[in-house]
C-alpha cells in the first residue's frame, strides 16, 4: 500500500486515520489502545514545545516506530531506529517500511522533510556518547524493545536515562510479560536503584517512565485523554471512566514500587 503525499497531510492531522491506515497494516505485536494513548504523550509533548529527538531500540518491522516516525515529521527533529536487524535484514526492513508507510511521501509533505536514521547494532555497543552524536540531541521519547534479556534491558534503561532530555518519556515493552521475566526483573531493579527516573502510567503491556519532576503532569494528560474519549468506541476506556466515575480508584491508579502510576488493563 502506497500513501501518497495529499493522504500524509491528512494523517499527520488525524491520529486515529493513522492508527487505523497505517500503524494497523504495519506486522507486530502492539496493543491498539497502547498506540493511541503513546500518540496522546507525543502529542503533548509536540504541543508543549517539548523538544528532543526519538529513539526506539528494536524496531522489528517498525510497528511501533512508525508513530515516532510521524511525530519526529511534525517538528522536524531526528527519529533513529537502533536494530541488530537479525529478524528482518536491514534492506528487507526499509523495503517493507516504504510499502507500509511511504516515509518519502511523508517527507514531501512534512515542515522541513524526514530526518529518520537507521543504525544497526546492538545497543550493548552503543555508548551514550556515540548514540547522543548520532541523535543530535537529548531524546524527548525513547522506546525499548530490543533484548528481553536482564542485562540487556539493564543496560537499555540506563543508557536511556543517560540521553533522555528532561521532559523525556520512556516506553518500556513488555513489562509483567510472563514470557519476558527478565525485562519485569530489570525495570523492577532499575526503578529501585534509580532515583531520577520513575512510572507513571502502565498502558496494556507498556510501561511509560520519566523524570520524577514530571510524572504528575503525565499522569495527568493521560488521565484527561482517556476520559475525553467519551462517546468513542473504546471499551478501555468506558471501564476506565466507569471506575472513575463511582470513585473505584484502585482499577485505575496502582501504587506501584512507592510511585502512582496510572493503568489501564489489557
Amino acid at each position: 500500500m502506497n500513501i501518497n503525499a495529499d493522504r500524509w497531510s491528512i494523517l499527520l492531522r488525524s491520529d486515529r486515520e493513522f492508527l487505523s491506515d497505517v500503524v494497523a497494516n504495519i506486522t507486530g505485536w502492539l496493543d491498539p489502545y497502547a498506540a493511541l494513548r503513546t500518540i496522546d504523550l507525543l502529542n503533548h509533548q509536540e504541543n508543549q514545545d517539548i523538544k528532543g529527538s526519538l529513539l526506539e531500540i528494536g524496531i522489528f518491522k517498525g510497528k511501533y516506530f512508525s508513530l515516532l516516525v510521524r511525530s519526529a515529521a511534525r517538528t522536524s527533529e531526528c527519529v533513529v531506529g537502533l536494530d541488530t536487524f537479525d529478524y528482518v535484514d536491514k534492506n528487507t526492513f526499509q523495503e517493507q517500511f516504504a510499502q507500509r508507510f511511504s516515509p518519502d511521501s511523508l517527507a514531501a509533505v512534512a515542515p522541513s522533510g524526514l530526518n529518520l536514521k537507521l543504525v544497526e547494532s546492538a545497543s550493548s555497543s552503543m555508548s551514550a556518547t556515540s548514540l547522543r552524536q548520532i541523535l543530535a540531541s537529548e531524546a524527548r521519547f525513547i522506546s525499548i524493545d530490543g533484548s528481553h534479556e536482564y542485562d540487556d534491558v539493564m543496560l537499555d534503561l540506563r543508557l536511556a536515562d543517560d540521553i533522555l532530555g528532561p521532559g523525556g518519556i520512556i516506553a518500556a515493552d513488555d513489562y509483567l510479560n510472563p514470557i519476558s521475566l527478565g525485562v519485569t526483573a530489570a525495570i523492577d531493579r532499575f526503578i529501585d536503584t534509580n532515583h531520577t527516573i520513575v512510572p507513571f502510567a502502565y498502558v496494556s503491556n507498556k510501561l511509560f517512565l520519566c523524570r520524577s519532576a514530571w510524572a504528575d503532569r503525565y499522569r495527568s494528560v493521560l488521565h484527561d485523554a482517556i476520559l475525553a474519549d467519551n462517546g468513542t468506541e473504546e471499551p478501555k476506556s468506558a471501564a476506565y471512566q466507569n471506575n472513575f466515575n463511582a470513585g473505584a480508584w484502585r482499577n485505575i491508579e496502582a501504587r506501584y514500587r512507592g510511585f502512582r502510576i496510572l493503568t489501564v488493563r489489557l
